[in-house]
């Protein structure tokens, strides 16, 4: 009797509908293949940064001899941050111009450490970098005594003013792949071209998204070219690729393009 009941129960309880059971699957296997994805940008740079060469760097040839670098150039979000509290006071019900602007600069610095010299010639250093960005956007001037969003109400439009804009800092340890079959000599001058196959990030922002969250963290992956002007003055053009992990519930994808100036040692 026991039985029959549990088992009438069984078919009496609500089923999940399969599309429902079917996102959640997707958005568990979503979230493992991030963590998989930041585990791996995390461990592996750390091997290359601390596993640094037996000899000095003035024993070392000169193709692999370090570079400290200054960096600038353009800075590109993939989405923007319209219609968030904290950047347009949610432009899409309160008529505020949007934070929709994509376009930024950048300026950074970062160092590259070498440590190793592979059998067939390419180089490896460990790059640990950091660099500002921002990206212009409209003042906001329009909340009214009481707080509410008002566009209309006379005399209430500078109760609070924002300062449009949005910042953003990266912090990154990488590898950077000098590859030698690619490197050649125009006018006497050195040319290298190098990768960045994979390497870990943190991500800061300001304004802050809905959450109060200022902080991603993520992958970084890039090309470049160093051209060696002298022993010791270098300059390059790079693109480089920053994929957060979402963890921030906004869309942190953007990439950098732009150029640098170094000084080897």
């Amino acid at each position: 009797m026991v039985r029959g009941i549990s088992n009438m129960s069984q078919l009496m309880a609500p089923k999940m509908p399969q599309s429902l059971e079917t996102r959640e699957d997707f958005t568990m296997e979503r979230a493992k293949w991030k963590k998989s994805l930041l585990l791996l940008a995390l461990v592996i740079p750390l091997l290359f940064v601390l596993s640094f060469p037996q000899t000095s760097s003035a024993q070392l040839p000169f193709h692999v001899n370090g570079n400290f670098f200054f960096q600038a150039g353009g800075k590109f979000l993939m989405n923007d941050r319209a219609n968030e509290p904290f950047t347009d006071f949610f432009s899409g019900s309160t008529g505020t111009e949007p934070a929709d602007n994509t376009a930024g600069w950048y300026v950074g610095m970062g160092i590259d450490m070498p440590l190793w010299e592979l059998p067939w010639g390419d180089v490896i250093v460990g790059t640990i970098n950091i660099d500002v960005g921002h990206f212009d956007q409209a003042d906001k001037t329009f909340l009214t005594a009481q707080g509410l969003p008002s566009l209309t109400a006379p005399g209430r439009g500078q109760d609070l003013k924002q300062q449009g804009g949005l910042t953003t800092m990266g912090i990154m340890v990488h590898p950077k792949w000098r590859i030698a079959a690619l490197s050649t000599e125009v006018n006497g001058k050195l040319i290298q071209p190098w990768i960045i196959p994979f390497g870990f990030e943190v991500q800061a922002f300001a304004p802050p998204t809905a959450g109060m969250n200022i902080f991603d963290v993520g992958s970084i992956f890039g090309v470049g070219v160093d051209m060696v002007l002298t022993k010791r003055l270098v300059v390059g053009i790079d693109n480089r690729w920053h994929v957060g992990t979402g963890q921030s519930r906004i869309d942190t994808l953007n990439t950098t393009v732009g150029g640098y100036v170094g000084i080897r040692f």
